[in-house]
């Protein structure tokens, strides 16, 4: 931001005092522009395939994963159902 302000302004003061052809702005102007479109692509580049396909990886594990700890928590709930019933059943006898 600061070196496209700087620029406009050198730009309009070589034109005040009439020496823009020694400054070449042609050339700096295209520059500038691709440096700016260099830096946009860097910000919001769409996502590679590869990176896709390592991501698609990762989800599916991690939803194994998911899955997984879901049953053992589901068996461990019905654990602890036995367990109460069976304090119940020493505390009743």
């Amino acid at each position: 931001m600061w070196g496209c302000l700087f620029y406009v302004i050198a730009y309009i003061f070589s034109l005040y005092l009439g020496t823009q052809e020694r400054g070449n702005y042609q050339t700096k102007t295209w520059h500038l522009s691709e440096a700016a479109v260099f830096f946009i692509f860097l910000l919001y580049a769409p996502v590679g395939a590869t990176e896709w396909q390592r991501e698609s990886k990762d989800q599916a594990v991690q939803e194994a994963n998911n899955q997984a700890q879901e049953l053992r928590i589901e068996q461990l709930e019905a654990q602890l159902v036995e367990l109460r019933a069976l304090i119940k059943s020493k505390e009743t006898s």
